[in-house]
């Protein structure tokens, strides 16, 4: 088990340039679908608000955490990558959970 967290470890190491380069893609080319929440499944059980937070992608809905949208959630996230490498950082993973 050590070995394979290793393994992964190394897989990952230096990649913070790779994932924010996916961002940016993620968020340029969502930013070109009109009514992005309108493409989207929708199910009986909606936890999330689908019509709400998938819509108008390229603003800024919400105030700070509380209300925020599908692009506004993308944005902060990028920017927070931003400033991580600003900070020396070169690795970024994440846990689900």
């Amino acid at each position: 088990m050590l070995s394979k967290i290793e393994t992964e470890r190394e897989r990952l190491r230096n990649n913070i340039d790779k994932v924010s380069a996916c961002l940016a893609d993620l968020i340029d080319n969502l930013s070109s679908i009109p009514d992005l929440n309108k493409k989207l499944i929708s199910y009986d059980f909606d936890s999330i608000g689908i019509d709400y937070y998938f819509s108008d992608f390229a603003s800024d809905k919400g105030d700070g955490y509380i209300g925020n949208n599908f692009g506004q959630d993308l944005r902060n996230f990028k920017r927070f990558l931003d400033y991580a490498k600003s900070k020396g950082v070169t690795t970024v993973f994440f846990n689900f959970g």
